[in-house]
């Protein structure tokens, strides 16, 4: 995999073993198809249909409770991590990805780096966040919210649209509340609607890795060959099966499609148990996201109206829409002024967006000063020749 052996690379030294990290793809839209079938819509391909089809949802009682108590679309600000302004987030990048400006730097080539807030497009896209808050087709709480109380607001039935986590929404655990309360409610996935130009993006796609490295004084001692032999193990069937599942017959079974399964095993010895987690500890050095992992932790089961809830369909539907790579932003070190620069930045698009700050060319190039002045030029300048150097900007 090119992009992980890019994030040990430098200067064409590599220095540690990249493994696969988290699952990417994990985030994405999703929509209520039941509300959609009961107002007559069809799922918006674009934003203009987008804030119809959510001010629909706001206006016209979708669930028909009689009460003005939903909102055609849900967010908070989340911050995507290191080397990513959190902006106004995750939750809001698929709409600068349909003006072909998620996240915070243009990573498409050396000519065309930097900043994206630099580009027209970025001030288009916060345009049209503002006219969603104008519209008051969002939860008007979004700004202050935290995750925690975004996913209830959604479990309460109060969201017609959002980007969540495949797992956050769908797993039996995480999905309970929300069908309790709405046996027969129902999210689909929603393709990232398409912006003026046609352009279209789920967010930010950040490859991530666990790196294996030794240590000098290891390799001094004369270790490095038994080392590597335990490294090749653990990626051999065997090393992967025992260390992430335990004995086969004793911890674990297979299914006749080949897939884990603790039917038929002593509940105290599953590998699932909690006592056999001293056994498993070394599972996240060996776990490599492949279909037989992925089946064992996310489950098939039957919602309460009897719909099969596939959590992996989801998250294979999420990895089908078009993402914006920028993996190298994992690698970006902070701004200068750290803390300060992040503030200015990401109050200032809420400001924006909220209308507690004009949005015309005038505030945004004094919007766009303010970062200069902030260091936004020499952090440009340092961060394209990190990128340059590892690999990642060409």
């Amino acid at each position: 995999d090119p992009i992980r052996r890019a994030l040990v690379t430098l200067d064409g030294q590599m220095y540690g073993l990249p493994q696969p990290g988290q699952i990417l793809y994990t985030d994405g839209l999703v929509i209520r198809q039941d509300w959609l079938d009961k107002l007559g819509l069809e799922a918006p391909k674009t934003l203009d249909e987008f804030l119809v089809v959510a001010r629909a949802f706001t206006e016209q009682d979708p669930d028909g409770n009689g009460k003005a108590d939903t909102y055609g679309y849900c967010g908070y600000i989340e911050s995507e991590g290191l080397g990513v302004v959190p902006g106004l987030g995750k939750r809001f990048d698929w709409i600068y990805g349909a003006y072909g400006v998620a996240g915070t730097w243009n990573l498409t080539s050396v000519d065309n780096f930097g900043l994206n807030a630099r580009n027209p497009k970025f001030m288009e896209a916060t345009q049209f966040i503002k006219s969603i808050v104008d519209a008051k087709v969002i939860d008007p709480d979004w700004p202050t919210l935290k995750k925690d109380e975004y996913r209830a607001r959604w479990k309460q039935g109060k969201c017609g649209i959002m980007n969540e986590n495949f797992a956050a929404l769908s797993t039996k655990a995480n999905y309970a509340d929300f069908d309790k309360n709405f046996p027969d409610g129902e999210w689909a996935v929603l393709p990232p609607p398409a912006g003026p130009e046609g352009l279209s993006s789920e967010g930010l796609a950040l490859t991530n890795v666990r790196i294996f490295a030794v240590s000098k004084a290891a390799m001094d001692a004369g270790k490095g060959e038994a080392i590597a032999k335990l490294l090749e193990w653990m990626a051999s069937d065997e090393g992967y099966y025992l260390l992430g599942f335990g004995v086969e017959g004793v911890n674990y079974k297979r299914d006749a499609d080949g897939y884990i399964t603790t039917e038929g095993i002593d509940p105290e010895k599953a590998y699932s148990h909690k006592s056999q987690q001293p056994l498993t500890q070394l599972r996240n050095m060996v776990f490599r996201n492949s279909d037989v992992e992925l089946h064992a932790r996310y489950v098939k089961y039957k919602t309460a109206n009897g719909r099969e809830m596939n959590p992996l369909a989801f998250l294979e539907a999420f990895s089908q829409q078009p993402w914006t790579e920028a993996t190298g932003s994992a690698i970006v070190n902070p701004p200068p002024t750290g803390a300060d620069f992040n503030r200015f930045y990401s109050e200032g698009l809420v400001k924006f967006v909220l209308g507690q700050e004009p949005l015309t060319e005038e505030t945004w190039a004094a919007f766009i000063a303010g970062l200069d002045g902030l260091g936004a030029r020499d952090w440009e300048a340092a961060t394209k020749q990190l990128l340059i150097d590892s690999g990642f900007l060409k």
